[in-house]
Formats: C-alpha cells, structure tokens, sequence
C-alpha cells in the first residue's frame, strides 16, 4: 500500500495546485517518509495523463526539495483510483467538497491558480489487452512512477513488466549503491498493486538483453515507453518483426524534469543515476558521524 497521508486535488490539469502544496509541506514534518496524492478527476487520455503526472510530480517534488526534505520522501499520483483508506488527508479549502477518503481531513485556504492545458489529442484513447514496460527501476523514482503508471493505463488486461539484470548494470555510474534486483523488484511489485486495478495481472522479467521479454512473448500489443529510449524501442520492433511477431504500438511519456532534448542528453532529467548520487553522500554523511 503507499502511504497514511493524501493530498486531495480535483483537476490538474487546469489548475495549478504549487500554492496548496507549499502550505501542506510547511505543515508536515521532514521525517514523513512521503504522501499520496489523489486526483479526483476522471482521466480518459493518454497525452492528458502524462501531462497530469508531468505537473504534479514535478510541482510537487519542487516544493519538497524547497522545503529540505529529503530525496527520499516518496510520492505517489494516483489517478482513477478507487482508494479510500487514508489516515489523513489534506483538501484545498475551495474543493473541500470532493468527498471524504481519509478518518481525519483538514481544509486547506490557499489560492489556487488556473490555467489553460495542452489540447489533449490523444494518439491512445483505448487499453491493451498485454502491454510491456521495461527499466532498471533502481531507487524507485517519479520519473519510473510516471513510466509505470502509464502502462497500468494503457492495459486492460495483463502488464508485462521488465526489470534489467545486475550483469547489465555493473558499468553504470555509482554501480557501488545499486540496489540489488531482488530489492527493485519488490519496490515495482509494491507500486503496481498500489496503481493497478483488480482486473489487470502483471507479470515480472529480468531483463538480459536488449529486448527482454518483448523479444520472446509473441502476445503483447503495446510497449510503454520513455521519449529517450525510442531507439530501444524501434530496435524491438525490428526484432519482432524478424521473428515473426506482431510490432507493437509505441507509447511513450515525457522525461521528467528535462528542460532539453536527445541532443543534450535530456539535460536535467531526474534519473537513477542522481538518485544513487545522494545515496552516497548520505551514507558519508552518516560515516563522518559516527
């Protein structure tokens, strides 16, 4: 399950929710270990969802690393979820209205902004029956989240999930702090049946190629992606196709946190790589205390 405490919010996408998350993070203690944060509004789109995601994730984990909590204060964006057990829920004072999820709740008076969305011309308005995400999922973050949360979106049936093999990784930068297999598939085991609903199954893969299992499982309809593993999945495609099976409809999400593109390698992004950068640090921290 996630966590004890919900920020209640109605529509993201035309409303600007940072004021509101600035007031419950100035309310909560840095040693929470994170909150969820539920959308009420109804998402039908793919596009629409990335872009709800996209926003709160990233408005969100703004205010925390404003407000000195730590990197690993956990957040979690469920959207068409039908959760009701928090302990404690926040709500803006203007859409106290959405109904009670949680024992206690307290209003919050906070301006909230509005703005226009993008025009949500989704390219996948439908599910999949079996679609396939893939990942190293180390230190399980937002960006992963959004990734993971897109698939559960896209399929009505079955998600085959990736998790790449620590023998692929040991020229990973900071490899020293990865987190064993064992430990992120768990992590993605635990945020699936927090997202997924009853009526889809999921299915776990180490990864020990480029393809995984997208390479060896015929039926599988659709592959989630992020925008800068495209190549990756051309390369599938191309596999597939020599093999005899079915291509797949590509669907990707943006890269959270870049403010570039491919040409500058998606400079900003958030990425594993940082994550397990301050892992290091923390655990130096901790040495020169001791």
């Amino acid at each position: 399950m996630g966590y004890s405490t919900v920020l209640v919010i109605d529509d993201p996408a035309t409303k600007n929710y940072s004021n509101f998350f600035q007031a419950v993070l100035n309310q909560l203690p840095p040693s929470l270990p994170g909150i969820d944060v539920l959308v009420t509004q109804r998402v039908k789109q793919t596009k629409e969802l990335n872009y709800i995601l996209s926003s709160v994730y990233g408005s969100l984990r703004s205010c925390a690393n404003e407000q000195m909590f730590p990197f690993t204060f956990g957040i979690n964006v469920l959207v068409n979820s039908l959760r009701s057990d928090w302990y404690f829920a926040f709500v803006p004072a203007s859409e106290s209205g959405n109904g009670v999820v949680a024992d206690k709740t307290r209003a919050i008076e906070t301006e909230i902004d509005n703005r226009q969305p993008p025009d949500f011309q989704s390219f996948s308005e439908h599910q999949f029956p079996v679609s396939a995400v893939g990942g190293t999922f180390d230190h399980l973050h937002d960006g992963h989240k959004i990734l993971l949360s897109a698939a559960a979106f896209a399929t009505s049936k079955h998600l085959i999930v990736g998790i790449t093999g620590q023998q692929m990784l040991s020229k990973k930068k900071f490899a020293e702090v990865m987190e064993s297999l064992d430990r992120r598939l768990g992590a993605v085991t635990k945020y699936l049946k927090e997202i997924l609903p009853e009526s889809v199954t999921f299915s776990i893969y180490q990864i020990d190629d480029v393809c995984g299992p997208t390479g060896f499982v015929r039926d599988i309809d659709a592959l989630v992606i992020s925008e800068e593993t495209r190549k990756g999945a051309t390369f599938v495609n191309d596999y597939r196709r020599k093999q005899g099976f079915s291509e797949l409809e590509v669907l990707s999400v943006d890269v959270l946190g870049s403010d570039g593109g491919e040409q500058d390698n998606w400079k900003g992004k958030i990425s594993s790589t940082d994550m397990r950068e301050e892992e290091l640090k923390r655990r130096s921290k901790k040495q020169r205390t001791v």
